[in-house]
């Protein structure tokens, strides 16, 4: 047993008390001799001076309800070994959503069984798995697998490349990926881009080994289009499918210099005219000087290369900030939609660090079509590229803390319920 505030056991001293009381009690009596009683011949008297035996048991019991108490005070725990599991079987989410799913599963044990996601809660067969959709974080879930009470895990996963974060971690765990293979493939058209005399159908292939992303043109005047106010149906081979249009409008870009980075702003506008005809995106762009005022609230993007102080906006900003320690050319900056351009452009520089290529990216010009992609995407990997890095576990017994304090609570009930029975025989 362990003490958690072991300073209270100064309490202790407060036994000086009762046996204090009780040794008072064994002064001696003293006889005065007065009148015709002085010739009488002593004899013992019945009562003796001594404690009597039901008053130990009050200095025993007393002592004891005192010592209950300081020893509740510093809160009395118990350590002991935490129940372990020999095998835990952890699955991801995805895999339970059918009925085949479950039964693949049907032979593994009850005892273990546990959902690959954060906290790792219990499951049995016959739940619902409500986010069977969430694609988990593999390497941070191996992280804290290492907190689960099992000699040994095994996990069942689809292994998807795009559940790969972050550096591929050390643990102690004893761990088993096992990827399962299920004929995952999407075939999909996500969207029809509207051009000036056609449109451009944005379609993807997703299977375990392939990611395929292909652009389809069809003339509006086309007789198997049929269109409507925000989507479009096309007819191929007696199958109909309706896609969403999207009317992509003209994105306007501000660019605030001065004199002494006029350099800085031909670059940045030949750079951008080169993203508006490989995106095929109409680019709207405005040079201002430094001195002008103007209204960035009705931007799209702002690239500031003055030497104004970065002020938060809802406008994406690029702001120019050479000489700043960077590992790239745009750098994400204070705020969500802040960036810093880090170097001074020469030409040079622009072509060993692609400064169109880092535009294109701070620009993001299609994150909702992006988003979507990554979604359909069920590309898989190896186990070998899933495995983490495993290292000998130093043995180490783990305890965990049970508080004692209510059994003292019942033990000192009973002790103050057999002191008062004792002390009222006592009086009798």
């Amino acid at each position: 047993m362990i003490l958690l505030q072991p300073s209270y056991l100064w309490g202790l001293l407060a036994l000086a008390i009762p046996i204090i009381i009780h040794m008072w009690s064994r002064k001696k009596v003293r006889t005065i001799k007065v009148g015709s009683i002085q010739f009488i011949a002593p004899t013992k008297s019945k009562e003796s001076n001594s404690i009597q035996l039901n008053e130990w048991w009050l200095l025993l019991l007393r002592c004891l309800i005192i010592s209950t108490l300081v020893v509740i005070l510093a809160e009395p725990h118990i350590t002991k070994a935490p129940d372990k599991e020999e095998v835990a079987y952890l699955f991801e989410p995805s895999l339970l959503s059918t009925v085949d799913g479950l039964a693949r599963f049907a032979q593994i044990p009850m005892e273990g069984r546990r959902l690959l996601q954060e906290d790792f809660p219990l499951w049995e067969t016959g739940d619902v798995i409500t986010n069977k959709e969430a694609v988990p974080n593999y390497w941070q879930l191996a992280i804290e697998m290492e907190e689960l009470a099992a000699d040994s895990i095994v996990v069942f996963t689809h292994a998807f490349a795009k559940a790969l974060k972050g550096k591929r971690p050390t643990i102690k765990k004893n761990i088993t990926w096992i990827p399962v293979e299920t004929s995952r493939q999407n075939e999909q058209s996500l969207v029809a881009i509207a051009r000036k005399d056609s449109l451009e159908i944005i379609n993807v292939l997703s299977e375990a080994q392939l990611l395929s992303i292909n652009k389809e043109k069809v003339a509006i005047r086309d007789a198997a289009l049929n269109l409507a106010k925000d989507s479009v149906e096309i007819r191929t081979n007696g199958n109909s499918r309706t896609i969403a249009i999207k009317e992509y409008f003209p994105i306007e870009i501000t660019i605030i210099y001065n004199k002494k980075h006029d350099a800085e702003r031909s670059y940045l506008e030949a750079a951008l005219r080169a993203i508006s005809q490989f995106t095929q995106r109409e680019i709207t762009i405005t040079t201002v000087s430094d001195r002008e005022e103007i209204d960035a609230t009705t931007l799209d993007y702002l690239i500031d290369l003055s030497d104004n102080p970065m002020v938060a906006s809802d406008t994406p900003t690029l702001y120019y900030r050479p000489g700043e320690i960077a590992n790239s050319l745009i750098e994400p900056g204070p705020t969500a939609t802040t960036s810093i351009l880090t170097k001074k452009l020469t030409p040079k520089l622009i072509t060993e660090e692609p400064l169109v290529t880092q535009l294109l990216t701070w620009l993001n010009l299609d994150q909702e079509l992006n988003t979507q992609i990554a979604d359909l995407d069920n590309r898989v990997m190896s186990l070998e590229q899933l495995q983490t890095i495993n290292i000998p576990a130093i043995s180490k017994k783990k305890e965990v803390k049970a508080d004692m304090s209510s059994t003292f609570w019942v033990l000192l009930l009973v002790l103050l319920v057999s002191e008062r029975i004792l002390s009222r025989i006592r009086k009798q």
